[in-house]
This record gives C-alpha cells, sequence and structure tokens, in this order.
C-alpha cells in the first residue's frame, strides 16, 4: 500500500522500454497520487493521469502506460519518439473483484493484449465441517 496522501514519496517505479523515461506514483505538490514520467537522464517531469493513478505499467506494443485508480485501469498513449508526446487517459478496463495488494497488483502480457490482476476468489459454499479427534495421537 502507498504511503499516505500526505506523504511526498515515490510509488511503483517502471522503466521505459527503451530505458530513458520512468513512471511512477508521487503525491508530490498535488496532494494527490498521480501517475508521472520523468527522464532517466535529464530534469523534465510530466504529468500522465488526470484525477488520481498509481502502479503505472509500459505497454510496449501499443505505446501506452497503464496505471489504476481504485478498480478502474486507465491506459493513456505516449510517444518517447522524437520528442514525448502524452495523449489523453481513458478508461479501458473495470477489475471486477479487484484486491489491492501490497507492491504491484496488475499487469500486461509481452504482446499488450491481455490484462493480469489480483482478482478475489469466491469462496464455495461450505456445508460440513470435519472434526479431527485425537489428531496427535500415535
Amino acid at each position: 500500500v502507498p504511503p499516505d496522501s500526505d506523504s511526498e514519496g515515490y510509488w511503483g517505479p517502471a522503466l521505459a522500454p527503451d530505458a530513458s523515461w520512468i513512471a511512477y506514483s508521487s503525491a508530490e505538490g498535488t496532494g494527490r497520487y498521480q501517475v508521472w514520467v520523468q527522464e532517466v537522464q535529464g530534469e523534465r517531469r510530466l504529468q500522465v493521469s488526470t484525477h488520481g493513478g498509481l502502479e503505472p505499467v509500459w505497454n510496449a506494443t501499443r505505446g501506452e502506460i497503464l496505471y489504476r485508480r481504485g478498480n478502474l485501469v486507465f491506459a493513456s498513449r505516449i510517444t518517447l519518439e522524437p520528442d514525448i508526446e502524452i495523449g489523453t487517459p481513458e478508461v479501458v478496463f473495470e477489475a471486477t473483484q479487484f484486491v489491492d495488494t501490497p507492491g504491484i497488483s496488475f499487469d500486461v502480457s509481452a504482446d499488450g493484449e491481455r490484462l493480469y490482476y489480483v482478482r478475489r476468489s469466491l469462496p464455495e459454499q461450505r456445508d460440513r465441517i470435519h472434526l479431527v479427534r485425537n489428531w496427535s495421537a500415535p
């Protein structure tokens, strides 16, 4: 779980496929976690998300950054060459039964076609209890 929203820490860094930019979440300057990209060798920093976001993931196949806000997954088109351009974020998926886990809770497949996320398992209905007596007896 990221630090409190009052914190100005950085969360969930993800290196671009060409290693020229790093995406991360930070509440610095906004008081709310947003997704940012920053040059690895430089000072330029640009905001990707518009209404909050966590856990950025690069989807090199489709030229986008994915991130989540709650159980909604957003995608923002991103072009790195010749100069960086960031598109408007759009909701691309609603993760039903999403489990907000510490660390990274979703990712995209290498071919960019599938999204993986931690999902709550629905418990099967149980109608019996097995009681084992004397389980430690020889």
